[in-house]
């Protein structure tokens, strides 16, 4: 009987390193899942990314990543207000990011439940070390490399190497062994070990520069995206850059400046590698207020105005619940808004209000007055003419104008005016989840329509028009 006994004990002994196996395996393969699903939601991002171990990202889809990115094990990146990690960036372990902060001056102790949005810039070829915290607003600049256990809470410079209590800089990188192997493209990879990426740009050194198309959302932008992407010379993104959910709308709304816009633009493009062809392009209903500056920056870009009828543009922003009393926190009134929708409280606090833009005639009591249906129609007109005005100091070539409905028959010109090879499209329709669609207009919507959007209707969809002649004929 002892005998069986001891042969029970050493079976159960060796079964918990089994069953720790099983399990860890086990935890590990939904970790890994986690990571996928996680990684998906990130839009722009390169090659060669390592998670090593858990990282949790809050808000993937405001997140850019370049290439050859390692984050070490337990990192917690809260990135709500936008983050970039550009090219050879190797972080070590314990890592936290915040790019938001809570409001402690506001109606609440210690704090209320609102929350001020900092983007934080992590530049190309940096290094940081273990237990290291940044703060929201933060830039680090290419090159730098911060010690062990720092909390950086302002920016740091190019090439500097930043110790701990107080943040300070010890002491700038070698500038000339740095730049050799910058130039000889030598980057390190996993453990330090020499790293062979694929051939992958930033958009500030595309030969050619980038093309924008432009509209109100709701108008096509995700479909014409995917049709040019098929063209083998060519990468077309929709919406691939969160962080101009509230970049865009700070702008327009007054609350940030257009240097800090340029400066965050600027950021986005040159700090990740991301395209692959020879022609790249993304289609961001956010980038309507902002061509003028896109085009500081890159003045030989192109730009898309793509437009749909207002009314069946207006019917699928409502149905999606656009503009809804509950995205202002007003009170809700059941008879004129469409049930809450998992939009997302990005695109709730990024969405537009009318009274705080200047120039716009309207006051915080009127916009709250207006039925959700009619601020849809605002901003389906306010939204076009925002491109109109803008893309009047565009030259010819550098502008084109597309109505929907006619897109088929255009693609042709879309291409002539790409500067693209011809090639043969295959026609998509994207976008298609079904909502609930509003029935027949009531007296008061039609209204509605008639004060925004007739007037404007009868001049973009005369056959006549024409934008300082951007339509190619």
């Amino acid at each position: 009987m002892a005998i069986y006994t001891n042969i029970f004990r050493s079976f159960l002994f060796k079964s918990r390193f089994v069953l720790r196996e099983v399990l860890d395996y086990h935890n590990n393969e939904i970790e890994d899942n986690k990571k996928t699903i996680m990684m998906n939601r990130i839009r722009e991002k390169g090659s060669s990314i390592f998670l090593n171990g858990k990282v949790k990202i809050t808000h993937p889809e405001m997140v850019s990543l370049g290439d050859n990115i390692h984050i070490g094990d337990n990192a917690y990146i809260h990135s709500d207000g936008g983050l970039i990690i550009g090219d050879n960036t190797h972080i070590s372990r314990n890592l936290v990011i915040y790019t938001s902060s809570h409001e402690y001056n506001g109606d609440a102790i210690p704090y209320n439940n609102e929350r001020i949005y900092k983007s934080v810039c992590i530049e190309r070829n940096v290094w940081i070390g273990m237990n290291v915290c940044i703060c929201p607003g933060v830039t680090i600049g290419e090159g730098a490399i911060i010690g062990l256990g720092c909390v950086v809470s302002k920016d740091v410079p190019p090439y500097s190497i930043v110790g701990n209590a107080p943040q300070r800089i010890l002491k700038d990188r070698d500038i000339d062994s740095y730049n050799k192997n910058k130039e000889r493209q030598r980057f390190g990879g996993v453990n330090g070990k020499p790293v062979s990426l694929e051939s992958s740009y930033d958009v500030m050194h595309l030969e050619h520069q980038p093309f924008f198309i432009v509209g109100t959302g709701r108008s096509g932008s995700e479909t014409i995206s995917k049709i040019l992407s098929q063209h083998p010379n060519v990468t077309c993104r929709h919406e691939p850059k969160g962080r101009l959910i509230k970049l865009s709308t700070e702008y327009a709304q007054g609350s940030i400046s257009k240097e800090r816009v340029k400066q965050e633009l600027v950021n986005l493009y040159s700090q990740v590698s991301v395209v692959t062809t020879d022609f790249y392009g993304e289609s961001d209903q956010k980038y309507s207020n902002l061509i003028s500056i896109l085009f500081e920056i890159f003045p030989k870009s192109k730009f898309i105005w793509l437009i749909r009828e207002a009314k069946p543009t207006i019917t699928s922003m409502y149905s999606r619940g656009w503009f809804c009393d509950r995205e202002y926190g007003y009170r809700i009134r059941k008879d004129k808004c469409i049930p809450a929708l998992n939009t997302g409280r990005n695109y709730t606090i990024g969405r537009l209000d009318g009274s705080k833009i200047e120039g716009v005639n309207l006051t915080e009591n009127e916009w709250k007055e207006m039925t959700p249906f009619e601020r849809n129609c605002w901003y389906w007109s306010y939204w076009n003419s925002v491109i109109e005005t803008q893309f009047q100091s565009l030259p010819n070539e550098s502008k084109l104008f597309i109505r929907l409905e006619d897109i088929n028959d255009k693609i042709n010109v879309i291409l002539e005016f790409l500067s693209l090879p011809n090639f043969e499209f295959q026609v998509l329709r994207s976008n298609q989840a079904q909502y609930q669609l509003l029935g027949n207009w009531t007296i008061e919507d039609e209204e509605a329509y008639k004060k925004w959007c007739q007037e404007k209707m009868t001049i973009w969809y005369d056959n006549n028009f024409t934008i300082y002649n951007c339509e190619l004929q």
